[in-house]
């Protein structure tokens, strides 16, 4: 799974835009299942607001919805990403800044993507979502292009190697070498089928099929959600919205609890109940209490 983020200093404009245009190519080429897309601020000012209405409108003309798109700043899983793509300079300082040396995947402009070394301007100032959008998409193209170019350099080699490890005497291997011949004989057959991310074998959670979007959930309804990561403060659950709703420490359970990680862990499926739902910001809080 390739992962693209895109980004921008409020995410309200022009990295959703990006994000929503280039999903929007990514399904029409049939490579959802390879390629998956986010977007990100690199400050908090517009943190939990919706998409900004001229970006939202300029996406309606040619058919993407934004609906359920809000804002969210920079974390560190972000560092996951193989593509970490900026709107401007000041974008790529910021994101370099975040990022502080730490391993992660390539960080450019859109535009450079299309071999322009230039800017996307931020419509928020300019009011011009129109030539916003013809940038995006001219970059949009561009890197899906490379993607994919990629994505079949990638499986053309894998399956040329796969073809050679067929002939591979992982027997003869293991006893020339002195190794158990079970465990060579599991990395053979790991290594001939095909690459998958270890997160898919989490047991996925039984989500409410009418839940589509924050308007949907209401205080006090109870459904199942995955936990996707843990922090000092809490943990943070998918309950299948876009974005990962918050299960503070003081809500984990009704004894007290020192350190959620005791208690929890990434990947688990929990039980939880809606205790808050802020729309405006976007944020939802979750509660575990009157379950232990």
């Amino acid at each position: 799974m390739v992962k693209v983020l895109f980004v921008c200093l409020g995410n309200i404009c022009r990295s959703p835009m990006a994000e929503a245009v280039f999903r929007d190519m990514v399904e029409k080429e049939g490579l959802t299942d390879k390629i998956e897309i986010d977007s990100a601020a690199t400050s908090s000012w517009e943190h939990g607001n919706p998409v900004h209405y001229g970006t939202r409108d300029k996406l309606l003309e040619v058919g993407i919805s934004v609906e359920g798109m809000y804002s969210r700043i920079l974390k560190d899983s972000d560092l996951e990403a193989d593509y970490i793509v900026g709107m401007d300079n000041s974008n790529i300082e910021n994101i370099i800044r975040f990022v502080d040396g730490r391993p992660t995947g390539e960080i450019k402009k859109l535009l450079e993507y299309a071999n322009e070394d230039r800017i996307i301007d931020d419509p928020w100032y300019t009011g011009d979502f129109e030539k916003t959008y013809k940038d995006v998409v001219k970059g949009c193209e561009a890197l899906l292009e490379k993607i994919g170019f990629s994505l079949e350099k990638y499986n053309n080699e894998l399956n040329e190697a796969r073809e050679r490890l067929k002939s591979f005497d992982y027997k003869k291997f293991a006893e020339e070498n002195n190794f158990g011949a079970e465990t060579v004989k599991d990395v053979y057959e790991a290594l001939l089928k095909d690459r998958r991310d270890p997160r898919d074998d989490f047991e996925k959670p039984l989500l409410k099929s009418d839940i589509l979007n924050i308007d949907n959930l209401q205080v006090g309804m109870e459904l199942e959600g995955t936990v996707r990561n843990v922090v000092k403060f809490g943990a943070f659950i998918d309950i299948g919205l876009k974005n990962d709703a918050l299960l503070h420490i003081s809500e984990i359970s009704d004894k007290y609890i020192d350190d959620p990680s005791k208690v929890l862990s990434v990947g688990q499926i929990i039980k939880v109940k809606i205790k808050d739902v802020d729309k405006d910001r976007g944020r939802v809080g979750l509660t575990r209490k009157g379950q232990n």
